[in-house]
């Protein structure tokens, strides 16, 4: 658990660019590099080529696509930034639209972390949350796993889920941020929580493990071993 990259899906996209990307998408620039006219596009959107032509600036300077202007047309393709706005919208939507219970259910493998686990599950502001929240005394550090490959976009599916919040809070000069906390069952048999940092300096592929027990002893794990976790989601 650290300080690093801030995490959530980008809602600063002003949704008349929205359906702009959703329609860049269809036409295929989420794979790959797509060649369309603004006049083209404008048909497509239903709206005047002047619209298009601004919208495509607004999404290239807010690097959500790459765009090359020749005689031919556009040459466009979103960019990483712009999939988190397109898989958020889907996500959003799934979650809308689903009214049953859905389970989350993904696996990965034991990874080292650096050992500050243990000091942020001990902090008062965070320990006294835990408790009240979750119903449980998180044991002093975190099992961290990295996610199959095939299973990587786990972490961007929860940003958009409701979720335990673990208010941040100040010591001092230091602050330490936000915390969203999945309750879930690790490997069949012991309840924990999946923690989503706020900061941290994981990337996607990395997700945080809390419980009342210690993990690694209590399942028997070491570096690489495989750990399933399930979530329960209710309407």
């Amino acid at each position: 658990m650290s300080k690093e990259k801030n995490r959530g899906v980008d809602d600063s996209l002003k949704p008349s660019l929205w359906y702009s990307l959703l329609k860049l998408s269809e036409l295929g620039a989420l794979n790959r590099k797509i060649r369309v006219s603004t006049t083209a596009l404008a048909g497509e959107l239903g709206v005047s080529q002047q619209t298009v032509s601004r919208h495509l600036i607004e999404l290239d300077h807010g690097g959500y696509i790459e765009r090359q202007a020749s005689a031919q047309g556009n040459h466009i393709k979103i960019t990483e930034k712009g999939r988190r706005v397109v898989e958020g919208m889907y996500l959003k939507l799934r979650s809308v639209i689903d009214k049953k219970p859905h389970i989350l259910s993904f696996k990965g493998k034991v990874v080292n972390g650096l050992g500050e686990g243990a000091y942020y599950m001990s902090r008062p502001g965070y320990h006294e949350q835990f408790s009240t929240k979750l119903g449980f005394t998180p044991f002093p550090g975190t099992l961290n796993i990295r996610l199959i490959p095939s299973q990587e976009g786990v972490r961007r599916d929860l940003e958009t889920r409701p979720a335990v919040t673990i208010k941040g809070f100040k010591r001092g000069k230091r602050t330490f941020g936000e915390v969203k906390c999945f309750p879930a069952v690790i490997n069949d048999s012991i309840k924990g929580a999946v923690a989503l940092i706020h900061r941290t300096h994981h990337d996607d592929s990395v997700i945080e493990l809390i419980a009342p027990t210690h993990l690694r002893s209590s399942l028997g794990l070491r570096e690489g071993s495989d750990v399933k976790v399930t979530i329960v989601f209710n309407s």
